[in-house]
């Protein structure tokens, strides 16, 4: 609270006032965020934390999680496996290592989607899960299936 009366008394004295007086103002609240950080940093290093973490110990807390990532994950998910094919910095045997698991947690993933939003009866969710699966499955175009596909 302080400090945001602090902020908003510094931001009408900013309209009123000349450039040195801005710069003195910029430079007193620069140093403020660097001591205010620094506290917070010297607080974590000695094992006290800022942040309150809370264990979900009910399987009704799964159903509004999964409703929030499940869209990036699909998305996340879906590029992986696209792009398991392009050859990175790898050699030919590493590559091979690398795709073949790049496809199997994609494939994990999937899965455990599919599981998580049939146990839910989230229709709609599984529904784009096996779409973009079958998408995956490339038999639309067959001449440009691979390995991966199968």
């Amino acid at each position: 609270m302080e400090e945001e009366q602090i902020s908003e008394v510094a931001k009408t004295a900013i309209s009123h006032a000349n450039d040195r007086e801005r710069q003195e103002l910029y430079e007193r609240e620069i140093s403020q965020m660097q001591r205010k950080s620094q506290a917070l940093l010297k607080s974590n290093r000695e094992g006290h934390t800022t942040a309150v973490w809370r264990s979900a110990s009910h399987a009704d807390h799964v159903k509004p999680m999964f409703a929030i990532v499940c869209w990036p994950l699909m998305a996340t998910l879906s590029l992986v496996f696209e792009e398991a094919d392009a050859y990175g910095n790898f050699k030919a045997a590493e590559f091979i290592q690398a795709n073949q698991e790049s496809v199997e947690l994609c494939l994990e993933g999937f899965l455990g989607a599919i599981r998580i939003s049939s146990i839910f009866r989230m229709d709609v969710e599984r529904d784009a899960f096996v779409s973009s699966l079958a998408k995956l499955t490339g038999l639309n175009h067959v001449d440009e299936m691979r390995s991966k596909n199968v």
